[in-house]
């Protein structure tokens, strides 16, 4: 188990519109992994940032459902938890939460006491390594999870090595909070 004072949870692309590019076997299995460790998250109240891909900065199409992230992952969110919009593969970098320019999530993090990220969802080879190296350049320590992210990939990822050269990496969520 791993020490939570410091620790700060960045769930990424966590909605249909990521969802559907999956085959269903991998899509259940993300899903159930993710709702199983965020009721252990909201237990613990770790602050915690969900990250929406949008394809563009054109507002208009961001209330439709499937830009939206997921309802069984959503209300797993502990109370106070963030949502950004996220333009690009780099949450940190490429964001905005649709309401206050002056909140990013490094300014969110920072407030709560988090130095070290745990980045989880989809997809890990892009979203989630980007949204991590972002991440370490705004100062924190990054973590990774083999069960609470899932690749694009139908055959998943190819090598773990990127992730563990970045960051600390586990095989199990078990080995993180406890689950």
């Amino acid at each position: 188990m791993i020490n939570t004072n410091d620790l700060g949870i960045a769930i990424v692309d966590m909605q249909d519109l990521c969802l559907v590019r999956l085959v269903e076997k991998k899509r259940k299995r993300i899903l159930g992994a993710l709702e199983e460790f965020l009721e252990r998250v909201k237990e613990l109240d770790i602050p915690t940032i969900a990250f929406q891909l949008a394809d563009n900065h054109c507002n208009a199409h961001l209330e439709h459902p499937a830009y939206q992230t997921v309802p069984s992952i959503k209300e797993k969110l502990p109370n106070g938890a963030r949502i950004f919009w996220k333009s690009l593969n780099n949450g940190f970098t490429y964001y905005y939460d649709g309401s206050s320019p002056d909140i990013t999530p490094n300014y969110y993090f920072h407030r709560k006491g988090v130095s070290r990220v745990l980045v989880a969802g989809l997809f890990a080879e892009m979203c989630v390594y980007e949204t991590a190296i972002g991440a370490t350049e705004n100062n924190f320590q990054v973590i990774f999870c083999d069960e609470l992210m899932e690749a694009r990939n139908p055959l998943g990822l190819i090598t773990r090595e990127p992730f563990k050269n970045l960051g600390t990496y586990y095989q199990r969520s078990s080995e993180l909070l406890q689950c």
